[in-house]
C-alpha cells in the first residue's frame, strides 16, 4: 500500500513538471540490460547515454540492497539545461520492483558540457535480477 501511495505521489508531482517542461519517454523489454547499455535518449540539444545499472548489498540498511543508475548527459546548447530521468523497473508480473530519479548535480547540465547523472535507491535484494521491463522518462527544459 505504501509503495502505491508513493508512486501516485511521484506521478502527480511529475504531471505538474511535465506541464512546464519537455518530455521524452520509452520502455525497454526483452534483453532489458543489453538494451539499457545501448540506450541513447535525445531531446532537442540534450543527449543521454552510457547507462549503467548495478545492485550491491548494503551493510547499513538492514538487509536491503542499493540500486545505482549512472549515465552521461551532453548538453549541446549555448544555455544550461535542467534534466531529470525517472526510471522504474518491473518484474514479469508487472509488479514495480524499484523506482529512481537520476540527475546531474543541481539537476543542471552546463552549456556545451557533459555531466555524469546518477541516482541510487534502497531495494529488496535481487530486485535487479527480477527486472524484466524498465520504463524511463526524461524531463528537462
Amino acid at each position: 500500500m505504501t509503495k502505491r501511495i508513493i508512486m501516485i505521489f511521484i506521478l502527480l508531482m511529475s504531471t505538474n513538471l511535465m506541464a512546464e517542461m519537455n518530455l521524452k519517454k520509452g520502455a525497454l523489454a526483452d534483453n532489458v540490460f543489453e538494451k539499457l547499455d545501448n540506450l541513447v535518449v535525445t531531446y532537442e540539444n540534450m543527449r543521454c547515454n552510457n547507462f549503467s545499472i548495478s545492485e550491491e548489498v548494503s551493510m547499513f540498511s538492514g538487509g536491503l540492497s542499493v540500486l545505482t543508475v549512472t549515465a552521461s548527459a551532453r548538453n549541446k546548447s549555448k544555455k544550461s539545461k535542467n534534466l531529470v530521468i525517472s526510471m522504474m523497473g518491473q518484474d514479469k508480473n508487472a509488479n514495480t520492483l524499484w523506482q529512481i530519479n537520476i540527475a546531474p548535480d543541481f539537476d543542471t547540465v552546463g552549456a556545451n558540457k557533459t555531466s555524469e547523472i546518477k541516482g541510487d535507491v534502497y531495494v529488496e535484494p535481487d530486485s535487479l535480477k527480477k527486472t524484466t521491463v524498465i520504463y524511463y522518462r526524461l524531463i528537462g527544459n
